[in-house]
């Protein structure tokens, strides 16, 4: 059972700067360094629990009498001790005696305590040597019968006479007594309080569970447990629930003040009614080269699709795909969904990349060619897919107008198109830099 008197036990609490092992081809791992590789991991973890988490409950660890009410139970839970190391209690205690102090094994250790008393309950880290395995050749050459092979993390209560002050949160930041809250001060005060905190741990790394008041001898009044003492590990939805009480507590605290009279109300006043805009005052589309939701051929999709604005138009970036997008939706049917692990029952789209999108000397003509490589990469996909003539593929066309700037009387492009309407050009609906949407049918190459 380890102890402080083992060298390597008193070291956790201080700092040292960590080695590991360096492995190369041909090198002998030997018992040294097989410790090595394993401790090197396991005092990193128990550092970073030390400095950063905290000692204390992380969770469980209930603390009751017995039926009788002369014995106390501690049930499973998990704690960081002094030293950063994890303390596992997985199942309930054996009872315990807390009239009967403990030596730092938790075996007992003087007489027995009587009279009202107080006393103090600790969980210690505790490690036990386990299986025996028959050891063939020694360090040193000779033979010995066998060596402990297992190394089992275990748990101690311990009894003390010994009893800790109250764990109950304070704010010790005297930047929080003063109002307005100045943050450079704030940040101070903090760095200065972790320089100053030092990083050592002296003792035995146990944690107090709680303070136990034993009645008097003959007396039929029950046992009283304090578990005020124990420091808790909080985690991060404790913490976050605290945050909340702790902001629902501030707001129900600070009510606002009930009003000496009443405030007189203003007299509403109807909101005007923006009159309506008109849309002769913008630029807008007025022709495309294609026909809404009708088929449009390969052969005239490769000579460009063009679009025909009432003014000069002038991109207001120098990349055109930004505001004018060409795509295609392939249909994907059951039968078809085998090929590239397309899900049936969806479509599949593909961005036509342009070759060009240039907008004429007179500014009005937009035209959109696509990238030499469309055509052949079209009918690969829908060989692929094996798409028949009667499973066209819908292309769309969109154009952000918001990124297009008309002359300066009509600086604003309306693109809102209303392919119900009987005549849906020129578009407009009196918003600026409106959307413009539209599609057609490409028809697939037979399969």
């Amino acid at each position: 059972m380890s102890n402080l008197s083992d060298p390597k036990t008193a070291r956790l609490g201080q700092l040292a700067s960590p080695s590991r092992n360096r492995h190369f081809y041909g090198k002998l791992l030997d018992v040294d360094h097989l410790d090595l590789e394993q401790e090197y991991g396991i005092r990193q973890r128990w550092l970073l629990n030390r400095l950063t988490l905290g000692a204390g409950v992380v969770r469980g660890l209930k603390i009751a009498p017995t039926a009788d009410g002369a014995g106390i139970v501690v049930g499973p839970g998990v704690a960081i001790d002094q030293y950063g190391r994890e303390v596992v209690v997985p199942g309930p205690s054996p009872a315990i005696d807390p009239r009967q102090p403990t030596d730092d094994c938790g075996r007992p250790d003087g007489d027995r305590l009587t009279g009202s008393k107080q006393v103090s309950l600790w969980l210690a880290y505790r490690e036990c040597l386990s299986e025996p395995t028959p050891v063939l050749v020694g360090p040193c050459g000779d033979s010995h019968d066998c060596e402990p092979a297992l190394i089992c993390e275990r748990f101690a209560l311990l009894v003390r006479e010994q009893i800790p002050e109250s764990a109950a949160l304070k704010c010790g930041l005297t930047t929080f007594q003063k109002t307005p809250l100045d943050p450079n001060t704030l940040s101070q005060e903090v760095a200065t309080r972790l320089a100053e905190t030092t990083a050592e741990v002296q003792g035995d790394g146990a944690i107090p569970l709680a303070v136990i008041t034993l009645p008097a001898d003959g007396s039929s009044g029950p046992m009283t447990i304090d578990t005020t003492v124990a420091s808790l590990v909080y985690g991060n939805p404790l913490l976050a629930e605290l945050l909340t009480c702790i902001g629902n507590h501030g707001a129900l605290q600070q009510a606002p003040p009930a009003p000496l009279q009443p405030t007189p109300q203003p007299t509403p006043q109807p909101t005007p009614t923006p009159s309506p805009v008109d849309a002769s005052e913008f630029t807008t589309i007025e022709s495309v080269n294609w026909e809404y939701q009708n088929t449009f051929t390969l052969d005239s999709l490769l000579r460009g699709l063009e679009v025909d604005f009432s003014n000069p138009i002038q991109p207001t970036g120098p990349d055109h795909n930004v505001w004018f997008r060409v795509d295609l939706e392939y249909p994907v049917a059951p039968v078809f969904s085998r090929i590239n692990s397309i899900w049936p029952t969806t479509v599949f789209c593909q961005r036509i990349l342009a070759k060009s999108i240039d907008v004429d000397v007179t500014g009005r003509r937009v035209r959109f060619l696509p990238h030499n490589e469309f055509s052949s990469t079209f009918q690969q996909v829908c060989q692929q897919l094996k798409l028949k003539k009667d499973h066209p593929v819908l292309c769309r066309v969109t154009i952000n107008c918001s990124c297009l700037q008309g002359p300066n009387e009509k600086p604003y492009v309306d693109g809102t198109y209303f392919p119900w309407k009987p005549d849906p050009f020129p578009t407009g609906c009196g918003v600026r830099g409106s959307q413009f949407e539209s599609c057609f049918f490409l028809p697939a190459n037979p399969g």
